[in-house]
């Protein structure tokens, strides 16, 4: 790979990654109240089945929906290395 294109898949990493991150937080701050709140930072699964059975309730569904996407673009993106990382670095060139 050249170097620009490193960049641009490093940047779509970095983008993906801190968009989720925000919709977290976004969403732990409307599912939770008080200390919990943080609670609901670290135990993201948790946050995310909440937040999804909350959606409608909270007004959140929008939020819930880019979440989704960002979770599974970044599950994708991570299989997608570790394939990568398997066939050329069994072969010594990666």
């Amino acid at each position: 790979m050249t170097g620009t294109v490193q960049i641009f898949c490093a940047g779509n990493l970095v983008f993906i990654i801190i968009g989720n991150f925000v919709c977290q937080i976004y969403v732990a701050s409307k599912v939770f109240e008080g200390a919990q709140v943080i609670r609901g930072i670290v135990r993201g699964t948790r946050t995310f089945i909440i937040g999804w059975k909350r959606a409608d309730e909270l007004g959140i569904k929008p939020v819930m929906i880019f979440w989704s996407i960002f979770l599974s673009a970044l599950l994708l993106i991570v299989f997608i290395i570790i394939v990568i990382v398997l066939i050329y670095g069994s072969q010594g060139n990666f």
